[in-house]
């Protein structure tokens, strides 16, 4: 089972160029992303992850047994309709007793990437793909029809400054007026950010216009760790937090073809400060501060203090 980015999961988007479309047209295959209450769901077997709309799964499902909310449903009345729901998708994996359970973890703000439609007369809903067996979706869409004329979202991108290696405990002390050293970065001098999907990372110029100039492809980039991840405690366990400055729109076709010289078509945005994520959550909030030996962010819980960042193309 492969998360997205891999190779894999590539050459699926390849595949799907802007959109693909089912021959009975009741399924369709494309990027876009999800907002507002969210459900996450996985399938033991397989290990597929995928997301959901929680008002657009219970729509759904109603057409079944009608409820005001998920949570009216009885746990094994849940996994049934779960089941029932998510059949099209499993028949596509090769699997025709996939039966996602609901998780309770939060999912990040916003997340997108591949998103599978289910249409039947006025409803519709939409499975958002995190973790799935990305070549038997290929082979199983391999006769569907493109969609060209489908408008179709672009992908949200990272733009990162740095990234850096904490114990999972030491998120903790992560609080207002510390600083948490970035022990890699770009250029950040010449102006340089990084473009992140997954562990993969493009060098990128930002230009002073906003603009996006491509450096180099995405290539993986392991942070490694000093730390012992072989302590079988929680607050032990070694994490990867990333500082964010904002984001950058690609096109379907530019995460395709991408290579050095490109500017990209989506002018970048700008948060007022630098975000620290770990696994796609805000842990903290803060600002880029040169040092003697490299760079850092001071932490501050308010970003809305007028302060300007220390680091602006």
């Amino acid at each position: 089972m492969e998360q997205i980015y891999s190779p894999a999961w590539l050459t699926l988007s390849r595949h799907i160029g802007e959109s693909l479309i089912s021959p009975e047209q009741d399924m369709q295959l494309n990027f876009g992303s999800l907002s507002g209450d969210l459900l996450c769901w996985k399938d033991a077997q397989t290990g597929s992850e995928i997301l959901t709309c929680h008002d657009e799964w219970l729509r759904w499902v109603s057409r079944q047994v009608p409820a005001q909310s998920c949570q009216d449903y009885a746990s094994s009345l849940l996994n049934m309709l779960s089941e029932w729901a998510f059949a099209p998708l499993g028949t596509l994996l090769g699997v025709y007793d996939f039966s996602p359970q609901r998780q309770p973890e939060c999912p990040p703000d916003n997340p997108s990437g591949l998103i599978l439609t289910l249409q039947n007369e006025e409803h519709r809903l939409r499975i958002l793909l995190q973790c799935a067996h990305w070549e038997k979706l290929t082979e199983a869409t391999a006769q569907w029809l493109a969609q060209p004329q489908i408008a179709v979202s672009g992908l949200p991108v990272p733009l990162c400054v740095g990234r850096t290696s904490l114990l999972s405990g030491d998120c903790n002390k992560i609080v207002d007026g510390t600083g948490v050293a970035l022990c890699r970065t770009p250029d950040l001098v010449a102006c340089e950010v990084w473009l992140m999907l997954g562990d993969c990372i493009a060098r990128a110029h930002l230009m002073t216009d906003g603009r996006v100039k491509i450096v180099s492809t995405f290539e993986t980039h392991e942070l490694p760790t000093e730390h012992n991840n072989r302590d079988s405690k929680m607050e032990k366990i070694p994490v990867t937090l990333t500082a964010e400055i904002g984001q950058v729109i690609l096109t379907l076709g530019e995460l395709q073809q991408l290579k050095p010289g490109d500017i990209l078509q989506h002018v970048a945005q700008l948060d007022e400060c630098v975000r620290l994520k770990v696994g796609g959550y805000t842990v903290a909030k803060g600002l880029l501060v040169k040092t003697g030996n490299g760079w850092l962010v001071r932490i501050s819980g308010n970003s809305d203090s007028g302060e300007d960042p220390i680091w602006t193309p």
